[in-house]
């Protein structure tokens, strides 16, 4: 096995997506997992029942820093984050801090923008589904 090699800036960076950006980039460039951009995602109901699953990753915006993923707004997900837009995130790398943001919804119109991210088989979907970020 690998020795482990990575390390944190110093000085930590006063926002960790920064950071996490930066790791998502390596991780794609590495190849040495299928998904990279999976990522756990921590939801509670408004009584603070949790609840969580694994969703992609579609993009990491450092500066004015979100999260962006894709979710059913119909789905449990969608109603946790509409009644408790607070949420964790959580990457599983060998290092990885923690985004703790608040989630809130994006335009209906904005998945012209990511359609063209997304593959083929995502995009049949896509009437179901609306693009979700987190923001801190």
């Amino acid at each position: 096995m690998a020795e482990h090699t990575e390390t944190l800036p110093d000085p930590l960076p006063a926002d960790p997506l920064v950071v996490v950006s930066d790791w998502l980039v390596q991780a794609w460039a590495a190849h040495t997992q299928p998904n990279p951009n999976s990522m756990v995602l921590a939801t509670s109901t408004r009584e603070g029942r949790p609840s969580a699953r694994v969703v992609l990753c579609k993009e990491i915006v450092p500066q004015p820093g979100y999260i962006v993923f894709y979710t059913n707004y119909l789905s449990a997900k969608g109603r946790q984050l509409k009644d408790n837009p607070h949420a964790a995130a959580v990457m599983h790398w060998d290092a990885s801090p923690r985004p703790r943001p608040t989630a809130t919804r994006i335009s209906p119109r904005a998945p012209g923008r990511v359609a063209s991210v997304r593959g083929r088989a995502s995009r049949a979907s896509r009437s179901a589904r609306a693009p979700s970020c987190s923001r801190r």
